[in-house]
């Protein structure tokens, strides 16, 4: 009788352990499981997801909407990660070129106040139409798209001579730290105009510092060179004048005649105090 009760006592001993251990890897899966969709919760609210853009299909684009533009990206060109990350910094550098030149888009000019970006596949050249708040991109697969650049053109819309224009958006691509684009491509400005320095390209430096406005040029060369060289004299002026006294200079019908009354020296004295700069 005794060795029976043992047994007993035995073989419940055994099922209780056994519920036991049960129970406890039950509780350790829950509550895996809990912080598990604890973290994914917290996840989500840190970062946003690609799939949490606005992102729809519309006439052979991706579109895209955001606080300050609207990306018209190409079907099948750039996944929905890469179209976030553009996104975002397209937001980013629009605030950043309002804050840094003090002007401001026009609603006048714009849909809905934002700026419209056609980002598509090929090797062409991107360019905006100032005129209706739109920007063409290309090469954002490469994360070499302008996106700066080319808003610098719609937001400064109001401008007269072409070495201001071009080189404003050159400068300000670098300094407000928009992907390495056209024409130096996040190479250091002042480092490349000194190798057009050299005699070879005269007819290209008369150029900056006037006040002509350029419908074209002799070749592709002479279009870079021009670019840099016009980016490199901004980036000048600003550090030495200041954003504001040059946006004043940028926006004015004479440029050579506002920088002589602004500052008490003329233009080709400024242009003199940069070459010698670059060439020290």
């Amino acid at each position: 009788m005794l060795k029976k009760a043992t047994r007993l006592y035995f073989f419940i001993a055994i099922i209780v352990a056994i519920s036991a251990v049960t129970f406890w890897r039950i509780s350790v899966n829950m509550s895996a499981n809990k912080a598990n969709s604890l973290n994914a919760v917290q996840s989500n609210e840190k970062v946003p997801k690609a799939e949490q853009l606005n992102l729809e299909e519309e006439n052979g684009y991706i579109k895209c909407t955001i606080q300050r533009a609207v990306l018209w990206v190409e079907k099948d060109y750039l996944n929905d990660d890469e179209i976030k990350e553009m996104a975002d910094r397209i937001d980013k550098g629009i605030n950043k070129a309002e804050e840094y030149i003090g002007i401001k888009l026009d609603e006048q000019y714009t849909i809905d106040n934002k700026i419209h970006y056609y980002i598509k596949d090929g090797n062409f050249r991107s360019y905006a139409e100032a005129e209706k708040g739109i920007a063409h991109l290309s090469h954002a697969k490469d994360k070499l798209s302008p996106y700066i650049h080319e808003a610098i053109h719609i937001i400064a819309k109001d401008w007269y001579a072409t070495w201001l224009h071009e080189g404003l958006a050159v400068h300000l691509n670098d300094r407000l730290e928009g992907w390495p684009s056209y024409p130096n491509f996040g190479t250091d400005v002042d480092e490349l105009s000194r190798n057009y320095i050299n005699g070879e390209f005269d007819n290209i430096l008369k150029l900056v510092g006037d006040n002509t406005f350029i419908s074209g040029f002799g070749s592709e060369k002479e279009r870079m060179a021009f670019y840099i060289l016009s980016g490199s004299f901004v980036r000048f002026l600003d550090n030495n004048l200041g954003t504001d006294q040059l946006m004043k200079i940028y926006a004015a019908e004479d440029p050579i005649a506002e920088i002589q009354s602004a500052t008490g020296k003329s233009m080709e004295e400024w242009k003199k105090m940069w070459i010698d700069g670059l060439l020290k």
